[in-house]
């Protein structure tokens, strides 16, 4: 599938994931801890193993946005609404040899985002440039992967080349097909070392 989003592949074909984020809050007495769920990603997929929709939902399992794919040939196409059923934005996806490209347009048609994604030969995302609505570069991501083909760390830059963020993930659950089922993010930033963000607990149906 071709998406510009730090998505994470499932082995075999799925029928849905449910993913359920976390994030880390610290107090004094008892350090860094998890806080209640953020929000809930559902994805669900079509016998080929693409994905077809993906529901966002807030905390208190409130509807916040849902994203409708379509695909023709090379290119993708993303429908996204609002709890209201309203169009928020839409997108196109287009695939050449190791670049996908993804344009996002507000519903009058004018551009919000470009995310340009460099491709390896195993299909994993290397790196990503976010553009805004004149491609002038807002930030630059690049990717490093586990030996089992999950991102292992995302180096986030500034236009000028600067690091801003540098962020880390570790796997702690896998299933028998081996897909990881628990991932949890560390974030290092100005002097700011290794500080522990979200943590996802994931469900797979096949």
């Amino acid at each position: 599938m071709f998406l510009w989003t730090d998505s994470y592949p499932v082995n075999y074909p799925a029928v849905s994931v449910v993913s359920e984020v976390r994030t880390f809050n610290w107090k004094s007495d008892q350090g860094w801890f998890e806080n209640q769920t953020t929000k809930i990603i559902i994805e669900n997929y079509n016998e080929e193993g693409k994905i077809v929709s993906e529901e966002l939902y807030h905390s208190g399992n409130i509807l916040m946005e849902k994203t409708v794919y379509s695909y023709e040939e090379n290119t993708v196409k993303k429908i996204t609404t609002n709890h209201e059923n309203e169009i928020i934005r839409t997108a196109t996806i287009t695939h050449e040899i190791n670049t996908v490209t993804e344009t996002v347009l507000l519903p009058d048609g004018m551009q919000l985002f470009k995310y340009i994604s460099t491709i390896n030969n195993e299909g994993q995302i290397t790196e990503l440039k976010h553009l805004n609505r004149e491609n002038d570069l807002l930030f630059l991501k690049k990717y490093t992967y586990t030996n089992r083909g999950d991102v292992e760390s995302i180096n986030l830059y500034n236009p000028d080349g600067s690091q801003a963020v540098l962020i880390d993930i570790e796997y702690d659950s896998f299933d028998e097909k081996g897909n990881w089922l628990v991932r949890s993010e560390y974030y290092t930033y100005s002097d700011v070392w290794g500080r522990p963000r979200d943590i996802v607990y994931r469900t797979i149906e096949f």
